[in-house]
């Protein structure tokens, strides 16, 4: 089953355009499930929720700067 193309945020996204069409959803999709089941991990070991927050604000700034397709609130044309 492919769940990047059925379910989760991204689902309606890549259609309505809010997505930088050079970015792979399943990579993507790789990167987040890697970045928090470590986080996960050191956190269990450390007992603390640092690694947690760690990787929830660097996946944020990723989305927010990698993957969001940006575009010119003046005209609505892509920004570059």
């Amino acid at each position: 089953m492919d769940l990047v193309a059925t379910d989760g945020p991204a689902k309606g996204g890549w259609p309505a355009g809010q997505i930088n069409p050079e970015i792979d959803p399943h990579s993507v999709a790789n990167l987040l499930i890697s970045m928090l089941e470590g986080a996960t991990v050191v956190g269990r070991i450390n007992k603390r929720s640092a690694a947690l927050a760690d990787a929830q604000r660097h996946l944020s700034l990723y989305l927010e700067t990698a993957v969001r397709l940006r575009t010119d609130t003046r005209d609505g044309n892509v920004a570059v």
